[in-house]
């Protein structure tokens, strides 16, 4: 919960309010620093009005601190997910549960750990996806029961024997063979995904630096070189746009 500490002046009056919320500790077990923020009562306003205005302040502060919106922009993941851990600890979750969060950490931490919070900034229909989907999930797990393997896979098996197990990658690749054929398609397979929304993005004219960062590439080259005819084509139509504005579009201009 949040803290709410007066401030004073050397006449004794409240001037403003501290208000901390409780970080947790780090991988080496040392307290972190909490995060903080001040209200200043509005002389305005009764009394009254201002505690409720700084209890609601303090509510609203303590979470986004638990959401990771909050005004220490140098937390990384790895440091939020130690403090929500330990959070969820202190409010009694399972052990069990606690160890399973704590065994997945290094594999989280390898790959987004070192990321500022300002910088993981997921799309709003991205996360209602995957809200869909732990709901699924978690309806899943209830429909087999003592069956299910808990491997903490995002993507399981349904077979008899094997539910919860890992997916095996060519599942995905049979499945697309399947519709593909079903649906009088031509062959798709999964990495034609990562082409489609690289030319979307191409054609769209975003930057070939926003472009590689997206595909993960390590240098801007690597995504000029193999996707050199898409911008080619992408900077024409840049070109005609200009072309239109700059002269067609005109109608006192009499060339042509």
């Amino acid at each position: 919960m949040a803290y709410i500490e007066p401030r004073k002046n050397k006449q004794g009056e409240i001037i403003a309010y501290r208000i901390r919320v409780n970080k947790g500790y780090d991988k080496s077990g040392k307290k972190l620093k909490p995060y903080e923020m001040t209200f200043k009562p509005d002389p305005k306003k009764t009394e009254r009005q201002n505690m409720k205005a700084l209890n609601e302040t303090a509510v609203d502060f303590e979470k986004k601190c638990r959401q990771g919106y909050d005004v220490d922009n140098k937390q990384t993941f790895s440091e939020y997910a130690e403090y929500v851990i330990a959070l969820k600890e202190r409010t009694g979750v399972k052990q069990r549960t606690i160890e399973g969060y704590r065994k997945l950490m290094p594999r989280v931490d390898e790959a987004i750990g070192h990321m500022k919070l300002t910088a993981i900034r997921p799309r709003q229909e991205s996360m209602d996806l995957l809200r869909e989907y732990q709901k699924w999930y978690e309806d899943m797990k209830s429909k087999y029961g003592d069956r299910w393997h808990d491997t903490n896979f995002l993507f399981f098996q349904e077979k008899s024997g094997n539910e919860g197990k890992p997916m095996n990658p060519d599942t995905v690749t049979r499945f697309l063979d399947e519709f593909s054929e079903k649906h009088g398609l031509p062959h798709i397979n999964p990495h034609a995904f990562r082409h489609t929304m690289a030319s979307v993005m191409c054609y769209n004219r975003i930057d070939p630096v926003s472009i590689s960062r997206r595909l993960g590439h390590s240098k801007v080259s690597t995504t000029t070189d193999y996707y050199s005819h898409m911008l080619k084509d992408a900077d024409d139509i840049s070109g005609e746009t200009i072309a239109d504005v700059m002269f067609r579009c005109n109608p006192n201009n009499k060339t042509g």
